[in-house]
C-alpha cells in the first residue's frame, strides 16, 4: 500500500495546493457587530428619506378619490336637474348613499346654496386627521352670452388640513353667475 501520492483524493475548490487532511484554519464566519449596525444605519437612513414620499403619495391618492367623488355627484346633478328641473339634496336620491358609509377619510354631503334650487354645492371634508384637502363641487343655472339658461359646474380646492371651501354666487348685470372664493386646482 503506497501512501505517498495517491490521487484519488478531491480537493475542494478553495483548499486547493494544500494537502488534502490539512485544510488549514477555518475561515471566519457571520458578520460582525460592526457590520450589523453600519447596515441598520443605511437601512435607516433610506427608510427617513422614503417614508415622507410614501405618505405624500398615499395622500395624492386619497384626494383623488375625492375629486373623482366630486366630479361623479356634479354630473349626476347635471342629470338629475335635466330630468327634473331641480337639484337633489339627498345623496341617497342620487345613488351616493354608500360614500360617507365606504370612503374612511373623507365626507361628502350636499347643500342647498339658494332658496330657488338654482344652485348646490357637494362638498368633501377630510374625516381624519391626514393631512388632506377638502373640496367642494359646484353645480348652478348659469346664463351664456345669447342669454339661455345652461348648467355650469366647478371643483374648489380647499388648503391642506382645511375643510372644504364655502364658495359664494354673484349675480351679474346679465343673468350670468359668478362664483367668488373659489381655490382654483
Amino acid at each position: 500500500m503506497v501512501l505517498g501520492n495517491y490521487s484519488g483524493f478531491k480537493t475542494l475548490p478553495w483548499a486547493r495546493g494544500r494537502h488534502p487532511t490539512f485544510l488549514g484554519p477555518r475561515a471566519p464566519q457571520g458578520f460582525t457587530l460592526i457590520e450589523l449596525m453600519v447596515v441598520i444605519l443605511v437601512i435607516g437612513v433610506l427608510a427617513t428619506m422614503v417614508w415622507p414620499t410614501i405618505f405624500h403619495q398615499i395622500a395624492k391618492a386619497r384626494q383623488a378619490r375625492a375629486l373623482t367623488a366630486i366630479g361623479t355627484i356634479n354630473r349626476a346633478q347635471h342629470d338629475f336637474f335635466y330630468e327634473r328641473g331641480r337639484f337633489s339634496n339627498d345623496m341617497a336620491e342620487l345613488g351616493f348613499a354608500y360614500l360617507s358609509r365606504d370612503d374612511k377619510h373623507y365626507s361628502y354631503g350636499l347643500e342647498a346654496a339658494d332658496s330657488q334650487n338654482k344652485k348646490i354645492k357637494v362638498k368633501a371634508r377630510p374625516a381624519t386627521q391626514d393631512a388632506l384637502r377638502g373640496y367642494t363641487g359646484v353645480v348652478y343655472v348659469n346664463q351664456d352670452s345669447q342669454g339661455n339658461r345652461v348648467l355650469s359646474s366647478l371643483v374648489c380646492q380647499g388648503d391642506v388640513s382645511q375643510d372644504a371651501p364655502d364658495p359664494q354666487f354673484k349675480e351679474t348685470g346679465n343673468g350670468a353667475v359668478e362664483v367668488l372664493g373659489c381655490g382654483s386646482l
